[in-house]
């Protein structure tokens, strides 16, 4: 394991970054590769971070008391935030990272990247039932969907594939998110 220090300046404290285990092999085209990167919000709150370099099979943490930036950071990055200016490197699977709301841009949230909310219940649509879901997101069938559910300890995962978002708990909801995450089978997967 790896601690790398972030700048002070209203980002997150430390970034904890776990190595793959030696018998892994890793992808020398880098997955995620930020440097000098700098997040400011309408002029004024800035989180910053000069390093971080994630290759295929590679986890870093971004870890913070709460408010320290960390979210802003991790969306700001993304292009997700209106009213933010992104300065710095930002590569993904190699390439810079496209424009905020450009096609290279959704497809690059719609295929390699995936993103698994903070908030799960509130990135569930209220109205479809969660397996039409995860079909519809995920490109899957059914069968499919319940076994991602199952491997989350989602008991019985047909009836719940028939659950509303209203229906089931936030920790269910994230477990929908991560299944979601599982079946797109993204190179880079972000997790807020």
């Amino acid at each position: 394991m790896i601690v790398l220090r972030a700048a002070r300046r209203g980002a997150a404290d430390w970034i904890v970054r776990f190595m793959p285990t030696a018998n892994c092999s890793v992808d020398a085209l880098a997955a995620l590769a930020l440097r000098d990167v700098r997040i400011q919000r309408n002029g004024g709150f800035e989180v910053s971070l000069k390093d971080l370099t994630l290759r295929d099979r590679e986890v870093a943490a971004l870890v913070g008391p709460s408010g320290c930036g960390k979210t802003t950071l991790l969306w700001g990055v993304l292009g997700l935030l209106p009213g933010v200016s992104a300065a710095g490197v930002r590569e993904v699977l190699g390439q810079a990272w496209p424009g905020t709301g450009t096609v290279a841009w959704r497809k690059m949230l719609a295929g390699p990247v995936t993103i698994v909310m903070q908030d799960a219940k509130a990135a569930l649509d209220p109205l479809q039932r969660i397996g039409v879901q995860v079909e519809t997101i995920t490109g899957r069938d059914s069968n499919q969907v319940a076994e991602a559910f199952s491997r989350f300890g989602l008991a019985d995962a047909r009836r719940f594939a028939q659950a509303w978002p209203h229906e089931i708990s936030g920790g269910q909801a994230q477990k929908v998110l991560l299944a979601i995450a599982l079946l797109r089978a993204p190179r880079l997967l972000v997790m807020d």
